[in-house]
């Protein structure tokens, strides 16, 4: 188990557990899915994660183009989308601080973003979260859950049909 400082959390994550979980998956929940929806996300996924965000994933054992699960649930502005999902991580969250400045919001807004920015992420420990941890993960374990947050244009050829 490492410790790691991101944002306003501190988290005990073992890299090497999380990693050979993301090993036993055979992909991300997103090319998966048969969905418009999920076939936009994996079009915007290269500039869904700012390299910011890339790193620290990368840095807590987590490939950035594996989410275990995403999900679209609107439009939410003139050519934005939102959309949310979820990585997860062997370990534990153990301190979030308060967030301070424009917001008070649980989100790490990277690289200095500000609330309205397009995308953002969470951590929470999860126990005991047998479907969403993806059978790759054990859930007998401490999992954290880093939630993700996205606002992406909608640029595949096909039709947009709502949430």
């Amino acid at each position: 188990m490492q410790m790691f400082e991101v944002g306003t959390w501190r988290l005990n994550v073992d890299v090497t557990a999380t990693e050979a979980s993301y090993a036993r998956m055979a992909g991300s929940h997103a090319d998966g899915c048969n969905l418009v929806s999920c076939a936009n996300f994996v079009a915007n996924r290269e500039d869904t994660f700012p390299e910011g965000a890339q790193r620290e994933l990368e840095t807590l054992g987590v490939p950035w183009r594996k989410e275990v699960y995403v999900s679209h649930t609107g439009g939410i502005a003139v050519g934005l989308y939102h959309y949310q999902g979820f990585f997860m991580l062997v370990g534990e969250v153990v301190e979030q601080r308060p967030a301070q400045g424009a917001s008070s919001e649980p989100f790490h807004w990277i690289a200095g973003q500000v609330p309205s920015a397009n995308y953002a992420h969470s951590f929470t420990t999860m126990r005991g979260v047998p479907y969403f941890a993806s059978p790759a993960f054990n859930n007998k374990v401490p999992l954290i859950r880093c939630t993700f947050t996205a606002s992406i244009p909608w640029i595949i050829d096909a039709e947009y049909a709502g949430p």
